[in-house]
């Protein structure tokens, strides 16, 4: 049994001198009756101007709230920013005083708090615009990187990655210019210093890594080192008044996991006697010298990779029937902008193929086409012959996990077909296996042979999602539905939380020197951060899958989402039998899945079906 932190304030535990905090300091709520603030609105930004405006907390809708010095004038001051608003808009906002515990807001206290980090004596790096918390990391040519922290109804967290770009002329967005300490403001109107807008570049999606450890100053610049040094100015600033301490939980289990490269050995050793006899044809569907080169390249590194005398490696410009198909292609944004060509990405439900696009491995005049490349490109292509011409699980021996039943999975997909009101048609994938690894996939809809299994998913999903959507609680989707032969249900829902590492361990070990790699220490710094770790509440079980720590480097790029199982109606908890369908490292290039490997062949099998996107 082993301990967790969460991403989450523990507010039963932390400490809240409210007399105090009402003798310090007011709050007013700024209200637009029937219409929301949009994000560039001067209101939110204007307030901030003023010296004894110490934050904005503002999320979405039609209400903000201001923290302000204690001050008897504070009430007029804000009435004449806001008559002064409502002058030059035609518009009607209207103030309240607020009182700590907010009532409607608990959580928003907490945030404008932090917020006003951005106005005290430690405001480097830290930025509060449009309401929110912005945390400087880096600066990468025309692009600033950043964390948004986000304080949630249910005092859980985020550390969101946010990307501010060089502005263009013709960019209508809000302005702002990077001032000393890292800090970005509102940029005055025809400033000739360089401008930035929050946004990220087309097909392109930065990630600020969760965890670095390789250095004091890598460490810093990561999310959770970023949360370390916001926790350390809050307690610095309003430490006598409030204490906070993040959520820990007892009694979690560990999954036993085996190492990443063990698991490469062992398969790349199956995968060997997997594919003998069968041919690799790699087709160019560009045409011209570089694609050419490339696919003698990768013809070479897979000569190099398997025994040409169990796999027949060939070049050729056509896709055949009964070969593994690689086909190499431009990726989307060259034919966005290459108009006049026609996009060569092929999709079929009888051919097995993979498509690579050249730009994703070509870098300079170097052509980098890695093992671990090769081994995915394999990977994808044995599940997509799984689907098209086995009809059974060959990938991995699934006979191996011990199951004596068969099993469903359950994928839903929804459609979008007017993306202004979401409006869609839902598709629902179902996968029976049986316990020799053999299946049927398919999707279903209502009819007589199954409607009261197909109305109990369409329930659970119809009824979840529509919930999930008029709350903006889209990290409380469900991913999928497991049903075992009793046709009982137990439902795999995302949660708000998150597995955090021992953050201030890590600080401050790393200010003293490198941390250490010794497997004790590594769950000591990481906990529940790394493989496959689980708990049973008395209504739900709990699972987290990370990075495989035994051998593992010196970073993790993402966090490790906590998801919940919840059984359906009467239904008992028997997903911990499944745990194990996560243990595996061919669908995520040498990591665990985060959901039981089957819902790859089912996502694969929409694809193949006509409605997976390029």
């Amino acid at each position: 049994m082993m301990n967790v932190i969460f991403n989450k304030i523990d507010i039963d535990n932390s400490f809240f001198n409210y007399d105090k905090i009402n003798s310090l300091y007011d709050f007013f709520l700024i209200e637009n009756k029937g219409n929301s603030f949009k994000p560039d609105s001067d209101i939110l930004y204007e307030p901030l101007i003023r010296t004894n405006v110490l934050a904005i907390q503002y999320t979405a809708g039609t209400s903000f709230i201001v923290l302000l010095k204690k001050d008897r004038l504070n009430k007029s001051f804000i009435l004449e920013i806001l008559n002064e608003f409502n002058k030059e808009n035609d518009n009607n906002l209207t103030q309240k005083q607020l009182y700590a515990p907010f009532e409607k807001y608990p959580h928003s206290m907490l945030q404008l708090f932090f917020n006003s980090l951005a106005k005290s004596s430690f405001n480097e790096n830290c930025f509060n615009i449009a309401g929110k918390l912005y945390y400087f990391s880096e600066m990468c040519s025309k692009q600033i990187y950043c964390i948004e922290f986000k304080i949630n109804s249910d005092y859980s967290f985020e550390l969101k990655s946010k990307t501010f770009t060089e502005a263009l002329e013709k960019s209508k967005q809000k302005r702002f210019i990077l001032q000393v300490n890292n800090i970005l403001a509102p940029a005055k109107e025809n400033t000739k210093q360089k401008a930035y807008v929050e946004f990220q570049y087309k097909n392109t999606k930065h990630s600020v890594s969760f965890i670095e450890t390789r250095t004091l100053q890598a460490f810093e610049a990561c999310k959770t080192g970023i949360f370390v040094r916001l926790l350390q100015k809050f307690d610095k600033l309003y430490g006598d008044i409030i204490q906070l301490y993040i959520k820990t939980e007892s009694d979690w289990n560990k999954l036993d996991v085996k190492s990443s490269s063990s698991q490469k050995v062992s398969h790349i050793r199956y995968l060997t006697g997997l594919i003998k006899g069968n041919t690799l044809n790699i087709v160019d569907k560009i045409g011209n010298n570089a694609s050419k080169y490339f696919c003698e390249q990768l013809k070479t590194s897979y000569e190099n990779f398997f025994n040409t005398a169990d796999l027949k490696i060939k070049l050729s410009t056509e896709v055949q029937k009964n070969a593994l198909n690689i086909c190499v292609i431009h990726n989307k944004t060259y034919y966005e902008i290459n108009t006049d060509e026609k996009d060569t990405y092929e999709n079929s439900s009888k051919y097995i193929i993979q498509n690579v696009t050249i730009e994703d491995f070509v870098k300079g005049k170097k052509h980098e086409i890695s093992e671990a490349a090769c081994l995915v490109l394999i990977n994808e292509l044995i599940v997509k012959k799984d689907l098209i011409q086995n009809h059974k699980i060959t990938i991995t021996d699934w006979s191996s996990f011990g199951f004596n039943n068969a099993v469903d999975f359950c994928w839903h997909e929804k459609e979008i077909i007017n993306e202004k009101t979401n409006e869609g048609i839902n598709h629902y994938y179902f996968m029976e296996i049986k316990p020799d690894g053999s299946f049927e996939i398919g999707e279903k809809s209502k009819d007589l042979f199954n409607q009261e299994k197909f109305e109990k998913i369409e329930e659970i999903f119809e009824l979840n999602n529509m919930k999930a959507e008029r709350h903006n609680k889209y990290n409380e989707k469900y991913k999928g539905c497991v049903l075992n032969d009793n046709e009982e249900i137990n439902i795999i829902q995302d949660t708000p939380l998150i597995m955090m590492p021992n953050s201030s361990e890590i600080y401050e070990d790393l200010k003293v020197g490198k941390i250490s790699r010794k497997k004790e220490d590594l769950i000591k710094y990481f906990l529940g951060c790394l493989d496959i770790y689980y708990k049973a509440t008395e209504d739900s079980f709990l699972y987290s899958s990370g990075q495989i720590g035994s051998g593992m480097n010196t970073s993790i790029a993402r966090a490790s989402h906590i998801r919940k199982i919840i059984p359906y109606k009467d239904s008992p908890l028997f997903f911990q039998n499944y745990l194990e369908t996560m243990n595996v490292t061919f669908v995520r290039n040498g990591q665990l899945t985060v959901i039981p490997f089957p819902f790859k062949y089912l996502r694969e099998y929409a694809k193949l079906s006509g409605r997976g996107i390029r």
